[in-house]
């Protein structure tokens, strides 16, 4: 299916193909690839999706080994066009120090998975801050949430985290 859409002659099939991927290579901690596939989503310019994987370029390439990765992201990005909790987690994942504030702006203005995912790069973000208790608690709601909506790869994802916090 994804396949077929890359394959496809309009660039809304193509870019609906890339953005599937990106979601899935995320999911699965492949940044390299999530990175690539979300940067062709990015050029494409499809109305609706262009501003929608902007948080998933930005955290692929946070953890991209790409050199430049991030500043290739960010060029040309105007995250103050974006709704309020997507403006607010992509100012999170920009951010060189604390971005803690912008991570919980971020929870309280998204929903559903988005919403799951942010609090599993909030608990990343703690735990990488070494704040294991905080951690903890924005990856369980992490784990739970993505279970719940299906997203194994994500819910895995929490899962090690979890594990890297001692839990």
């Amino acid at each position: 299916m994804v396949t077929a859409l890359l394959r496809d002659d309009t660039a809304g099939a193509r870019a609906a193909g890339h953005y599937a991927l990106t979601i899935l290579e995320l999911g699965l901690g492949r940044y390299d690839a999530a990175f690539g596939h979300a940067l062709a989503v990015r050029r494409g310019g499809v109305a609706g999706l262009s501003d929608r994987v902007v948080p998933d370029l930005l955290e692929a390439a946070g953890r991209s080994r790409h050199p430049g990765a991030m500043a290739t992201a960010a060029r040309g990005v105007d995250v103050a066009v974006l709704e309020p909790g997507r403006e607010a987690l992509c100012r999170a994942l920009l951010a060189d120090g604390d971005a803690e504030e912008f991570y919980c702006r971020a929870l309280g203005g998204l929903r559903d998975a988005d919403l799951a995912r942010a609090h599993l790069l909030y608990g990343e973000w703690l735990r990488r801050r070494r704040r294991r208790r905080d951690a903890r608690a924005q990856l369980r709601i992490a784990s739970e949430m993505l279970r719940a909506r299906g997203f194994a790869g994500f819910a895995q994802r929490a899962e090690r985290e979890l594990r890297a916090t001692a839990e």
